[in-house]
């Protein structure tokens, strides 16, 4: 499967003027809050081939929240461990997935979107590896492939699947979870590993997945050195209101 992976106060000094004695005109200077600079706002930068974007951490709310449980200091460096990871798309703006509070191979994740000047995020899954993004044959959604590592031979696979133009998670409804799909969709159900995900069309995606019945860490990681059998899970992914 392919991974993807200060400002200065101006005080002006007024002059008085004596009685019976002539003083030289004098202009005000400028009031302080005319002269007072802001402070320079913290940013996310986003590299897409050769273009590059700036996103302010304030328009990123699950970032912005993190963030304030560390001092000044601190924050730059939470800042400078995270990442992004550009997803190239032909009408959907800029979007990118930021990971942040990062462990070892685990992160948070949100998911950014810049278009027309507007910045939308999702929260994602936290403790998670970023894998691939895809897009429907018609950009309208993306599902996004995250993964947990289990030792170093097993992975264990999450779909989220993303309406593009709200920049919110599709709901799957429940009558059209089996019990294998709920254990792919279902929030925090890192639970098979997921060997190749593609939409069929812009409705339905198909998921390639063990054909097993046991999914302890075992005999996953004897399935992945083996290349053991699989088999496909069809979803229907409808982001229309009822």
């Amino acid at each position: 499967m392919k991974k993807w992976l200060h400002p200065l106060l101006f005080v002006p000094i007024l002059f008085a003027g004596v009685a019976g004695c002539a003083q030289p005109s004098m202009q005000a200077g400028p009031a302080p809050s005319d002269t007072f600079s802001e402070e320079k706002k913290e940013e996310i930068l986003i590299t897409n081939d050769s273009k590059q974007v700036s996103i302010a951490v304030d328009d990123i709310p699950a970032l912005r929240e993190y963030l304030k449980e560390y001092d000044q200091e601190k924050r730059q460096v939470e800042l400078n461990r995270s990442y992004t990871q550009a997803i190239p798309s032909e009408t959907a703006g800029m979007l990118a997935d930021i990971g942040y509070s990062c462990g070892t191979k685990l992160c948070s994740h949100v998911l950014v979107q810049l278009k027309d000047d507007q910045t939308k995020a999702l929260p994602l899954r936290e403790g998670s590896i970023f894998q691939a993004a895809y897009f429907s044959p018609d950009e309208s959604k993306l599902a996004v492939l995250l993964g947990r590592n289990e030792g170093t031979d097993v992975i264990h696979n999450h779909v989220v699947f993303v309406d593009v133009s709200k920049l919110e998670e599709i709901d799957i409804p429940e009558q059209k979870q089996s019990e294998l799909v709920k254990q792919l969709v279902s929030p925090d159900s890192f639970h098979w590993p997921i060997r190749d995900l593609k939409w069929l069309d812009d409705q339905s995606v198909s998921l390639t997945v063990p054909e097993l019945e046991d999914s302890s860490y075992e005999t996953l990681a004897n399935w992945n050195k083996t290349n053991g059998p699989s088999k496909e899970v069809q979803i229907s992914v409808d982001n229309k209101s009822d």
